[in-house]
């Protein structure tokens, strides 16, 4: 515990070595997704924390619009990896000589039509963003509901692309290599950070909404 903390106190973050050995705990990761993450548990016990350690003050961590809203941040990650995704498939159907399939390019074109709406919601929102500065309440509920919007719109398109992906290729797809680890990664990495509960909040905002929800 920090010198400060007590049990009231908000959450804060906090930089901290964690290469001790006997502290840490690599078994408790048993997913078989984003294995080169090397997560774990490791052991606090007994470790002080000092005050050049952490960052900003303490409550800052889950202050609206950065929190909730801050989700539009790793719909950037989901990105980068139907990107790559698309990639390998795009090189395992031109080294099989499949690019004139006609259900392959359909396949392929409409996940790449995915693709690039998923991208540019993600920079519509990300423009929404409001300074730390703004203090409306209702501006900054707008801007969660946005990216919690977001955030549902670029998992469907992530499962999309990967079951067109993967029934192009069939059980090459599960073979491993790089498009496999992407596979698996993404699959994954999508299903993070409760997100039924999130859009249900998204879904409240919205019902109190008069008219077309639009901003």
């Amino acid at each position: 515990m920090h010198a400060s903390e007590t049990p009231d106190t908000p959450p804060q973050l906090a930089l901290i070595e964690v290469t001790e050995k006997q502290r840490q705990d690599a078994t408790h990761w048993d997913v078989t997704g984003m294995r080169a993450t090397m997560s774990g548990r490791f052991d606090f016990t007994d470790l002080r924390i000092s005050d050049a350690q952490c960052l900003g003050e303490p409550g800052i961590y889950e202050r609206e619009p950065h929190f909730e809203g801050g989700i539009w941040r790793y719909c950037a990650v989901h990105l980068g990896g139907v990107e790559a995704l698309l990639l390998h498939w795009r090189e395992t159907l031109l080294s099989r000589g499949r690019f004139d399939d006609s259900f392959q390019l359909s396949r392929y074109a409409r996940a790449v039509s995915l693709t690039r709406a998923m991208a540019s919601l993600l920079r519509e929102t990300a423009a929404k963003l409001p300074s730390d500065s703004v203090t409306d309440t209702s501006l900054i509920e707008k801007f969660v509901t946005s990216a919690l919007l977001a955030r549902q719109f670029s998992e469907e398109v992530c499962l999309e692309v990967l079951a067109l992906a993967e029934k192009s290729l069939g059980t090459s797809a599960f073979r491993p290599g790089p498009l496999e680890r992407i596979r698996r990664d993404l699959s994954l990495y999508v299903r993070q950070a409760v997100p039924d509960e999130k859009l249900e909040r998204a879904g409240r905002v919205l019902a109190k909404m008069e008219g077309a929800p639009s901003w």
